[in-house]
């Protein structure tokens, strides 16, 4: 079986955030991709409803023969399961991704082993179309007689204030070839790429040779609309010393659709037709004409596409398609099909139809002929053809409605051009496109001979006349009916049940199975006729042939049954013809795997050495699947540089592409190997990355100090030969040492061998966390006051800790040890096993439940005075670790309760022995859901925090909040549990009457104050509308930057107007005589664990004041969190500029700290260093 994505329409908001957050969906487990990224840059022409388009990945592989039975199940309520996933997700419609089969024209050009294109000095001229009439010279359909276009170019020169943009779908081109547009720049800005795995700003055909390739296609459909000139070449008799292309000086923008013509994939068009509206998502560059040579079975994201690209004014002009003795079909194809778009047929050099060549000679498609009514014909075969990989060398045998095509499309923008300004006065921009049309179709030749409708619909192409036709007036143009993907007669079949969708899924499959089914072309030849006009009885003949169709789905037998009341009759297959048909063995494409599975050591490699614990050592780490991961690795996130600056080596980097790695799940785990070491930071760092993504609901970003765009986080594995690993803002890297253990406990370490930081799970996730808490908040690196850098310390040990309860085997293990109870001592809920014990020599550097000193270790008891008391980083830290540690443990008895109660018959106490392995199952479930949920919120509480100057209380009231935004109704009280384990450690905010769940969630802005935040909201809710939600990290970070540009045009604005600069202020915690910065915006999709969305923009402004004797700044500020469902400002958080009371706490801080005397550009390599003066002390992460 092969793989088939499916295409759907759902929710707009609904599926943008599950793309966001790569969350599967029902029983298929539907991955969702974003079709069209650049639908939202169109304004006022969105898809109705609310909804969008998106590529589903399926979770396994479908069988073609199947596809739309599947995509049927979506929107069929017996199906309860399928029905159920596509609700919650909105999804109304779904059709394959069809691989689309194009007939190719153009003889394959011939390739050597070391991909140079053989024969480039061969003379090519007339080749297999020899039998066919041609003209004297080889750019003869330029002439008077032919096209027109030679004079057409003359007539068209104008002064215009820009050039006519054409927008060219096809292969890609050729950038060194002679003849590519003199125009085309190499890269050019606009040209655009939408397959994957490709640069989707380079429209260059790589010239890929093979089964079901036909590379090249795009350069020579490129060099007819707009090639240079011809001359230069290998051969004199074919230089003529005229440009090649029918528009040469036009605005070309290449897009690449397909990696070959042969076959190409429905989305490749859809998200070419969307790119062309608005190209890099600028409307204003949007194209005037698009030649499409190619096209296939009709779908409805291209219906949509072509209707929307009519109202906006482009001219659309498409192949009528290509056959063999008929073969596999005569007919247009879609798009060239529609009525909005201008179909090209082929009319030869002597003016007979392109059309019965017999068996082995390419022939042009036409009809039906209520389909001619918007059809117009063009010169073919044997037109130049750029050779691709032969700068200086063209084919003379260009053939195909391919060849036709560009013509076309060159002659529209030559009137475009001459009449530019009538043109663009239009005020619709359906006229633009109508007003086209009628002057090549009035100028069009009609007397070629009797049957010329049947062909060339409205004649054959004469470019120099239609120049000569004045644009019609406006009130003379007729508007044609939106485009749809069904015929006439279906329109009597309705009742399916679900939706009105639904019934257009049906007919959609039903036109698709007539584009493939010679029998039904015959019973019905022209489909598109009204009802009235096609005979009950042959109506239901078709009905009946496409019950014993077998490519039917059994959706639309029952269907056709159901309206037949179940009176049909088998029809005889048609007899077989005896035309040989052309047979191409289709493979569909097959959808990337979501994951990327890659071995590891679950904590450390000291697990690997003791027998009890040696089965639960490794583990297999889950990662996002990057293709295009380079070797390294060096992907999307993350470049590991494996250089020991100790040893003055550098390792050979890891490729976990490769065949023998990918096939075991990567390396093994190996203390020895630099390669798996590589494997190792990238699994775990990849993972934290995700937990902060699915919590968020965004890509995350590093942190760009200079205002640049931070594509990777550098990660050395082997930065030092020390006891110590730490992140570095100043290199944006995360640096692991490596060190040889003490000799003290050889029972705990073995004496001298070389402990390696970077092979630590919690050392790595640790780390990486400081990086993403720092590409959050930047303003968390100043120590301000004492919670600080312990904030920091703290949420980087709760983020590692947390994570350890994914690995399966070793949560079960230990909770089968521990007996259920968690504060037992175990390997869970303690950090760093194999770096404490060959150094100090306890069981773990940290531990949330724990205290070690040099006697031993002890539980750790809740000690209220502890937060007045305490001020070093670390052991700070520890106090925030603990309370979240305790809040988890009591939201896991809490949740566990009933389970207890049920394995005891009601006593609550466990009998002795082993827990029954059920318990154990029962038990991890629970733990490991209540480990995500916490993770989770702590996560997302970082969006609700101030951006300057956290502290503890702070941070609980953004969990709360954060919480309460989430799961309003929190069943299992988890707030409860934080405030509780909080207030026992002594933690909780200044000044608030009570410590309730009330009191503690952060309050509204004041009623009087929402008129001046309402104007900030309307700017960003209006911003996020009209440019959507975009899809890569850097098209967010551009997308962000830009935003932040538009609100500080807006808020220097307000805080000009006397009237209302005050309340801003005020509302901000800003002093008005002071610059200010935005030193945040992001734009995130959260989704609860119900499945609702929450789409909001999340803002930090801040300014700031030197302090004397401080190398800290004083700061304040606000962040903002902008609620998109509720449409308001929901809170603005601040940390007031003019609070004297914080500036005397900060300048007393200040005055007693003696970490730092200058601001410091590695905070956390001091903050892990030895601590001065204490010789023996470990260094630490």
């Amino acid at each position: 079986m092969a793989g088939i994505r499916l295409l759907v329409k759902a929710d707009a908001k609904i599926g943008h955030a599950l793309a966001a957050a790569a969350t599967p969906l029902g029983p298929m487990a539907l991955r969702l991709r974003p079709l069209l990224p650049y639908s939202s840059a169109i304004a006022g022409l969105g898809l109705a409803g609310g909804q969008d388009w998106y590529v589903a990945e399926t979770g396994e592989e479908m069988d073609p023969s199947t596809a739309w039975e599947e995509c049927h199940k979506l929107n069929d309520p017996r199906q309860e399961a399928f029905a159920a996933a596509a609700g919650a997700a909105g999804i109304t419609y779904a059709e394959p991704d069809w691989p689309q089969v194009w007939m190719p024209a153009e003889t394959p050009e011939s390739v050597s082993p070391f991909g140079i294109v053989e024969g480039c000095a061969t003379d090519q001229r007339w080749m297999d179309h020899k039998k066919v009439p041609h003209g004297e010279r080889p750019d003869w359909h330029l002439e008077d007689g032919f096209s027109g276009l030679r004079a057409a170019r003359k007539a068209a020169r104008a002064d215009n204030p820009r050039r006519v943009r054409i927008g060219h779908l096809d292969t890609g081109y050729d950038p060194q070839h002679r003849l590519r547009p003199p125009g085309l720049a190499t890269p050019d800005p606009l040209e655009f790429n939408v397959l994957e795995g490709e640069d989707p700003h380079r429209a260059v055909d790589p010239f890929v040779t093979g089964m079901l390739k036909a590379p090249g296609h795009g350069t020579g459909t490129i060099g007819i609309l707009a090639g240079g000139m011809l001359s230069d070449l290998f051969f004199p008799d074919a230089e003529t010393g005229d440009y090649l292309g029918g528009a040469y000086e036009a605005r070309i923008i290449p897009v690449r659709v397909a990696a070959s013509v042969v076959l190409f994939y429905t989305s490749g068009l859809a998200r070419g037709l969307d790119y062309i509206a608005a190209p890099r998502g600028k409307s204003d560059m949007r194209c005037d004409v698009v030649s499409i040579s190619m096209g296939g079975v009709a779908s409805a994201a291209w219906t949509e596409m072509v209707n929307r690209a009519y109202d906006l004014g482009i001219c659309i002009f498409a192949a009528a398609g290509n056959n063999f003795g008929g073969l596999p079909t005569r007919r247009l194809v879609y798009p060239a099909r529609y009525e909005r778009v201008t179909a090209v047929c082929g009319v030869m050099q002597d003016g007979r139809p392109y059309y019965d060549l017999g068996l082995r000679t390419m022939a042009g498609n036409h009809g039906p002929d209520s389909r001619m009514d918007t059809a117009i014909a063009a010169y073919t075969p044997n037109i130049p053809w750029a050779r691709w990989g032969c700068a200086r060398a063209y084919r003379w045998n260009g053939a195909g409605t391919s060849a036709a095509t560009p013509q076309v499309a060159a002659a529209a923008a030559l009137y475009i051009q001459k009449h530019f300004d009538a043109i663009a006065a239009y005020p619709k921009g359906w006229m633009r496109v109508e007003a086209v049309r009628k002057a090549l179709f009035d100028a069009a030749r009609k007397n070629t001979r009797d049957d010329w409708r049947t062909y060339f619909g409205n004649g054959t192409l004469d470019a120099a006349a239609a120049l000569a036709v004045q644009p019609a007036k406006a009130s003379e143009l007729r508007r044609r009916e939106p485009d749809s993907a069904t015929f006439p007669f279906l329109r009597v079949l309705t009742g399916l049940g679900a939706a009105p969708a639904a019934d257009e899924m049906v007919h959609l499959e039903i036109l698709q199975r007539t584009q493939h089914s010679k029998t039904l072309q015959e019973i019905i030849p022209d489909p598109h006729l009204a009802a009235s006009r096609i005979a009950k009885g042959v109506q239901r003949r078709f009905f009946e042939a496409l019950i014993a169709d077998p490519e039917a789905s059994g959706t639309v037998k029952q269907y056709l049954a159901g309206h037949l009341k179940g009176k049909v009759k088998a029809i005889p297959a048609a007899a077989p013809s005896s035309a040989p048909r052309p047979t191409i063995a289709l493979t569909a494409r097959r959808a990337a795997p979501p994951y990327r599975k890659l071995r590891g050591y679950a904590l450390d490699p000291s697990l690997s050495t003791e027998l009890a614990h040696v089965a639960i050592s490794e583990t297999t780490y889950k990662v996002l699947w990057e293709s295009d991961l380079a070797p390294g690795p060096v992907g999307e996130y993350l470049e590991v540089v494996d250089f020991d600056y100790s040893e003055d080596t550098r390792y050979a980097p890891v490729d976990l592409n490769d065949r023998d790695i990918l096939a075991q799940d990567g390396l093994a785990p190996s203390e020895g190997n630099p390669q798996f070491h590589q494997q190792m930071v990238y699994a775990v760092a990849m993972s934290t990355i995700a937990h902060f993504e699915a919590a968020l609901g965004r890509r995350m970003q590093w942190a760009d100090a200079d205002g640049d765009f931070v594509q990777r986080l550098k990660i050395f594995p082997h930065a030092m030969r020390d006891r110590n690993a730490f992140y570095s803002p100043d290199r944006k890297a995360v640096l692991f040492g490596y060190f040889q253990a003490g000799d003290g406990d050889p029972t705990a370490a073995y004496p001298g061998g070389r402990v390696y930081t970077c092979l630590s799970h919690d050392i790595i996730a640790h780390e990486v966390t400081h990086a993403l808490l720092d590409g959050m908040h930047q303003g968390f690196r100043e120590p301000s006051n004492p919670d600080v850098l312990a904030f920091h310390e703290a949420f980087a040990d709760i983020v590692a800790l947390f994570q350890q309860f994914s690995h399966v085997d070793v949560v079960k293990r230990q909770l089968a040890a521990v007996r259920g109870a968690l504060e037992m001592e175990s390997l869970l809920g303690n950090l760093a096993r194999q770096f404490a014990r060959a150094t100090t020599g306890h069981a773990a550097l940290r531990s949330a439940y724990r205290a070690y000193t040099p006697e031993g270790s002890e539980k750790l008891q809740p000690d209220p005075a502890a937060y007045q008391n305490v001020m070093t980083p670390h052991d700070r830290g520890a106090l925030l670790l603990a309370a979240v540690y305790d809040a988890f443990t009591a939201i896991y008895r809490n949740r566990t309760a009933d389970l207890v109660r049920l394995a005891t018959a009601g006593s609550g106490v466990l009998p002795l022995g082993a827990l029954h392995p059920d318990l154990v199952n029962r038990l991890f479930e629970e733990v490991a859901k209540t480990a995500d949920h916490v993770l989770g919120m702590c996560i997302r509480a970082l969006d609700y925090c101030p951006p300057v100057d956290i502290t503890f209380g702070d941070f609980l009231r953004a969990l709360i909040t954060a919480d309460y935004d989430t799961v309003p109704d929190d069943p299992f009280h988890y707030r409860i549990a934080f405030v509780e384990a909080f207030r026992k450690w002594g933690i909780y905010p200044r000044r608030l009457p009570t410590l309730s769940i009330e009191t503690l969630l952060w309050q509204p802005p004041p009623g009087g104050r929402k008129p001046v935040l309402g104007r900030i909201f309307d700017l960003l809710s209006g911003f996020i509308a009209k440019r959507g939600f975009t899809a890569t990290r850097r098209e967010l970070f551009e997308q962000s930057s830009d935003c932040k540009d538009a609100l500080r045009r807006e808020l220097d604005g307000i805080l000009e107007e006397s009237g209302v600069s005050a309340d801003l202020a005020a509302a901000l915690g800003l002093n008005p005589e002071l610059d200010y910065s935005i030193v945040r915006l992001r734009i995130s999709q959260k989704i609860s664990p119900q499945g609702d969305l929450h789409p909001s923009v999340i803002v930090g402004i801040t300014q700031s004041a030197e302090m004397p004797g401080s190398a800290v700044p004083f700061r304040g500020g606000a962040t903002l969190i902008v609620d998109l469902n509720r449409a308001e400002i929901r809170y603005c958080i601040t940390k007031n500029m003019n609070s004297m009371e914080r500036r005397d706490r900060q300048t007393d801080y200040a005055q007693r700290l003696t970490l730092y005397r200058d601001t410091p550009k590695e905070p956390f390599a001091i903050l892990h260093a030895r601590t001065e003066g204490t010789e023996g002390t470990p260094l630490t992460f």
